[in-house]
């Protein structure tokens, strides 16, 4: 469970970024990192 909820606040930290920053690297990170959390939440 708390892959996931990490997945959540990085999902939301990338939409935050993404207005400040269109090129930044937060939506990078989640793309990144997303499979992986994923997989030990057990979705």
């Amino acid at each position: 469970m708390a892959w996931a909820a990490g997945l959540w606040v990085l999902a939301s930290n990338a939409k935050k970024a993404s207005v400040a920053q269109p090129n930044g690297s937060a939506a990078a990170r989640l793309t990144e990192e997303a499979p992986e959390r994923l997989r030990r939440a057990g979705a």
